[in-house]
């Protein structure tokens, strides 16, 4: 059975996301997904590359036309742990704008679920905890990378102050002596 997704006028990821949700469900074999952003056709091709799935481009007056063809055979991303911890101390990325912010969050983690082998965990601290419990738009995302072999971990200190305790969607709780532990093992930290 084949879908329609119109992502024209979507900030990217939206149309990735937007993409791999529907090519997740049951019964469906191909998908025609349409964007106006080269940004957005570049994520979903690399989409379609990552899932090993076939497709075709069409341009129309500035209009991409992507259809995808979905095997019937899917390849398991082999479950290899990296060397490397990412360090997550807030709901948003970078300074300024906090909307802006939150849609270069959701840019990243989308793509890192893009990226075998490197990655050992993700530790989420203070606002960012906020980006794995109930509400997220993000949980997708995680629970994929979780799949792959990546150790969530968010501070429990810091679920009780927000609240959240409960609420955790993704991943486990962790200590600050388990998240230091686990930067000290790294080859590489990043901090966000």
């Amino acid at each position: 059975m084949r879908h329609t997704i119109d992502a024209r006028g979507l900030a990217c990821p939206q149309p990735e996301m937007m993409t791999e949700n529907l090519l997740a469900l049951p019964g469906i074999t191909r998908v025609l997904a349409i964007v106006a952003d080269p940004a957005a056709l570049e994520g979903i091709q690399r989409l379609v590359e990552a899932k090993r799935m076939g497709s075709s481009v069409e341009e129309q007056e500035g209009t991409f036309y992507i259809d995808i063809v979905k095997e019937t055979v899917r390849v398991q991303k082999e479950n290899v742990q990296g060397r490397t911890v990412i360090l997550i101390k807030s709901n948003i990325l970078g300074d300024g704008n906090d909307t802006l912010g939150s849609v270069l969050m959701q840019s990243f983690v989308f793509t890192l679920t893009r990226l075998d082998g490197e990655l050992k965990s993700l530790l989420f601290l203070n606002g960012g905890v906020l980006l794995t419990t109930a509400g997220s738009q993000l949980i997708n995302c995680l629970k994929q990378l979780e799949c792959n072999g990546v150790d969530i971990v968010s501070c429990g200190t810091c679920l009780e102050y927000y609240g959240l305790l409960d609420r955790l969607e993704v991943g486990r709780v962790g200590n600050m002596y388990a998240m230091v532990e686990a930067m000290m093992q790294s080859s590489k930290v990043i901090v966000l």
